[in-house]
């Protein structure tokens, strides 16, 4: 019983999922694009280039996006600034 009750849970999202594909097909085709192009353009983002690096392990770099490393706190606490981080 239990199975089939999952098998039927997933007969229907996998339905559901099948119609959402197809409604936003549709929509991209409106627009004249092709879904496939649409989604593949939005996951083609590019690395983003280090500013800062620990002056006593260059392997070690940091973007300036998202939360301090480690290495950047305690250099910050030992009194340098971000500017001499700053590669």
């Amino acid at each position: 019983m239990k199975q089939k009750v999952e098998r039927a849970i997933n007969d229907f999202e996998s339905r559901q999922r099948q119609k959402a594909v197809d409604a936003a097909k549709e929509v991209a085709e409106k627009f004249g694009f092709k879904l496939t192009d649409l989604l593949n353009s939005a996951t083609s983002k590019k690395p983003v280039v280090a500013k800062y690096a620990n002056p006593e392990d260059a392997s070690q770099t940091w973007t300036g996006r998202g939360r301090q490393p480690q290495w950047v706190r305690d250099q910050l606490a030992n009194g340098a600034s971000l500017d001499d981080l700053a590669i």
